[in-house]
């Protein structure tokens, strides 16, 4: 026994479902597609190099520290060196901070000179001091 539809419309569970790629593809809104094509590129980015920290790195750490070093006008207790990306093409920095800790409290800094060094040519970018005994 068939049943039929009084308005005379076709059973939509009597015709077979389109399946496939693009079947799939017209389901998906903007955003979705939007953001396969971001994480493609990202992974495309990642593959390449392009966001490694180790491109283009010509100075190292210690190199980084004594030029650094030149621009300071304190014997410091403690010097760190931490390198990162900066900039809209990312280029390797050395983050060197120079330190003296406060001798009443161990957390804080009696004298505090952070030193910004290009990682590809040494040039100093920026020099930062903070010494609360000037505030």
């Amino acid at each position: 026994m068939e049943s039929t539809d009084p308005t005379g419309a076709e059973d939509p569970g009597s015709r077979p479902r389109r399946r496939g790629l693009l079947a799939g593809l017209r389901s998906f809104d903007g955003r979705a597609v939007f953001f396969v094509v971001a994480c493609f590129l990202l992974l495309g980015l990642a593959f390449s190099g392009a966001l490694t920290v180790g491109n283009g790195i010509e100075i190292t750490r210690e190199e980084s520290v004594e030029i650094a070093r030149e621009h300071i006008d304190f014997d410091p207790e403690k010097a760190e060196a931490r390198l990162f990306r900066q900039g809209f093409r990312l280029f390797p920095v050395w983050g060197v901070s120079f330190s003296i800790p406060d001798a009443d409290d161990p957390s804080e800094f009696a004298r505090l000179t952070t030193v910004e060094v290009d990682a590809r040519t040494g040039e100093v970018l920026v020099i930062s001091v903070d010494n609360p005994d000037d505030e």
